[in-house]
């Protein structure tokens, strides 16, 4: 496995690795910053093993909720050629989001509440509001403001509002 890119946002940190064609790593998924509660899998296909004996398989284009297995290690093995993700991690580990994957051509209005809410670009360059979101970055949405989100073609973003 190669972590390639932490970011740290507002309540959450994103962490992008790869993993090598048929290579695996044992992760600890036990702390703030560092509990998997969302993956997306840019490419590639992982199975994903709980301490508990549960296997969650990882697809390609797909945002998978991981918190069932919060607070358990889990063991992600490439089943293919090789994988490349994206983690959302909260912080502290026992706030939890709700996570809805916009994948483009789309756009959508939202309107911050009461309750945490980010925009996370996750592939290619969208736009908030006319200001460009990279692959990775993320915007952070007020109280009572309007976000008209923007995803074009082939790009991927992710919006998580906390529970």
């Amino acid at each position: 496995m190669i972590l390639m890119d932490t970011t740290l946002g507002r309540g959450f940190v994103t962490c992008a690795g790869a993993i090598t064609a048929k290579d695996g790593f044992l992760h600890a998924n036990n702390a703030d910053g560092v509990t998997n509660q969302w993956v997306y899998m840019f490419s590639g296909n992982v199975k994903a093993t709980a301490q508990n004996g549960d296997v969650i398989d990882l697809l390609a284009g797909t945002l998978t909720d991981m918190s069932p297995w919060a607070n358990m290690s889990v063991s992600y093995d490439d089943v293919g050629s090789g994988a490349q993700y994206i983690a959302i991690n909260p912080v502290p580990n026992t706030r939890k989001y709700n996570a809805e994957l916009l994948k483009g051509p789309i756009q959508k209005t939202i309107i911050g509440t009461n309750k945490l809410t980010n925009i996370v670009g996750l592939e290619h360059t969208i736009t908030c509001n006319n200001l460009p979101l990279k692959s990775r970055h993320f915007a952070t949405v007020a109280e009572g403001k309007e976000v008209v989100i923007d995803v074009p073609e082939d790009s991927v973003a992710v919006i998580i509002v906390e529970q």
